[in-house]
């Protein structure tokens, strides 16, 4: 079967035995999402002392299915906060690093 296009489809459903003896199970509704969200990523501070508190705000949205989570990676994990299926997002995560350095923050 060929992937389909985004968007809601309906595929009639069969089952077939090794006799060639088949059922029709009926028709099945489906919504594909093919799109990815969309988000931003803003950090309070772009240079801090260690022990300053640095936060970071992620923003996301997805008008087709919704968001379920979005996440951050600092401190060599991930964080995730829970977004319930809106079509628009926002978190915010506070915390401190120990030491001076470079960091980088992804988000997801």
């Amino acid at each position: 079967m060929a992937a389909a296009a985004s968007g809601s489809h309906s595929l009639y459903v069969y089952a077939y035995d090794n006799a060639g003896n088949n059922t029709g199970s009926g028709w099945v509704a489906a919504y594909i999402d093919k799109a990815n969200p969309l988000g931003s990523l803003s950090v309070s501070k772009t240079s801090f002392v260690p022990g300053e508190t640095i936060t970071l705000t992620i923003s996301a949205s997805d008008g087709h299915s919704g968001l379920a989570n979005i996440g951050i990676y600092y401190q060599n994990s991930w964080h995730f906060q829970g977004c319930g299926g809106a079509s628009a997002c926002t978190k915010t995560w506070s915390f401190s690093e120990s030491s001076s350095g470079s960091y980088t923050y992804t988000g997801n």
